[in-house]
């Protein structure tokens, strides 16, 4: 029988019945089919009190077992420590910018107009609230590089649990000085007549790293292999182990890689159980990679033997990416597959891998 919450998938596998070319039992093509689709809900338990020290730049929250830092100039956070243990290498980052890959050939130039590849996050007015279970966190925002128009604006709300639990709510926008349509009227206003078209952003989400020794890899999402919101077709939906070496694809030109669609919920840890883990509610899910060079490693290498050695985890999770398309031989990618709308919610979760956690797989569905 179906339950009546959780995700449930069929997936029918055609296998070969054996034969001197084709092995007996090897899967020749299969379909997937979503049954129920219900959010799983569960009462969350109050663990403890939570203590808060509001300065000028940084906010640090205390819980039972760890210490998080929020950096106030870029409204992310700077440092998780549980039981002592560091899980950031670098600060979280709001990201807009994807290695190039092969098919951006055509609107790369574009994305480096506006400086998407140079882009930072600046923080400003931001407001802390504290309660006996809880510390809430809200920024405004925006991602720019120097001398440009904002590429995106918005308010960042970020809630702490005394159980550890980050939850981040994102409503943003396309800046001013970005447009997706070359069809607005710029006698308007001074930004409206100086504004740069691009006809949509590779992505919007968040990238951070950790030392390299958090190479273990689950997620409930589209895999085993690579997927993008126009590339799936060879994927389905399902529970995957992996490693942060194998999810990266050296192709012969380095460029963006190893991304998972539909995810609903990724983890990244290490062989003594701790780490990060990812997770949302929302059917639609999220993108994410966890792949041993950063974006700037990987685009700067002009081919696959001058890739550096890896020094680092890297973590991306996305509330959209851009599909790949044909761009490269063929149209510009297809409107439905762009990451262009002009205002956006994201809810997402971040949380603590420990040791003692049996599940990774039960932790998510708490969260």
């Amino acid at each position: 029988s179906v339950p009546d919450d959780g995700y449930c998938y069929v997936k029918i596998s055609f296998l070969s019945n054996g034969d001197q070319i084709i092995p007996d039992g090897t899967e020749l093509a299969f379909s997937q089919f979503k049954l129920s689709s219900q959010p799983i809900t569960y009462a969350r338990i109050e663990t403890g009190m939570l203590c808060c020290d509001n300065g000028d730049r940084f906010v640090t929250v205390y819980g039972d077992n760890f210490e998080y830092k929020y950096d106030k100039r870029i409204a992310g956070f700077c440092s998780m420590k549980v039981k002592g243990t560091e899980l950031l290498k670098t600060p979280m980052k709001f990201n807009v910018y994807r290695a190039k890959i092969d098919n951006d050939r055509k609107i790369d130039a574009k994305f480096k107009g506006i400086r998407a590849d140079k882009s930072y996050p600046v923080s400003r007015n931001t407001e802390v609230i504290e309660a006996n279970s809880k510390v809430e966190i809200s920024s405004q925002f925006s991602v720019s590089a120097l001398s440009k128009y904002n590429i995106i604006d918005g308010v960042a709300n970020w809630t702490v649990y005394d159980d550890g639990r980050i939850h981040l709510e994102i409503n943003a926008g396309v800046g001013r000085g970005i447009k997706f349509s070359e069809d607005f009227d710029s006698d308007l206003d001074i930004t409206l007549r100086t504004a740069q078209f691009v006809e949509y952003l590779p992505r919007f989400g968040i990238t951070l790293s950790m030392d390299k020794e958090y190479r273990n890899l689950q997620y409930f999402g589209m895999g085993p292999g690579e997927s993008y919101c126009d590339l799936k077709n060879s994927s389905y939906m399902g529970l995957f182990n992996s490693t942060v070496k194998k999810e990266y694809v050296h192709f012969v030109k380095p460029q963006a890689c190893g991304n998972h669609t539909n995810t609903l919920f990724a983890a990244v840890y290490n062989n003594h159980k701790y780490g990060i883990i990812i997770s949302t509610q929302k059917s639609s899910g999220f993108d994410f990679s966890a792949l041993p060079l950063s974006e700037t490693e990987i685009e700067n290498a002009g081919h696959d033997y001058a890739l550096p050695t890896s020094t680092a985890t890297h973590l991306s999770f996305d509330y959209k990416q851009s599909g790949l398309g044909s761009g490269s031989c063929g149209p510009m990618l297809l409107e439905k597959y762009r990451f262009n709308e002009p205002e956006f919610n994201w809810q997402i979760d971040i949380s603590p891998v420990t040791p003692n956690l049996n599940s990774l797989w039960q932790k998510a569905l708490e969260l």
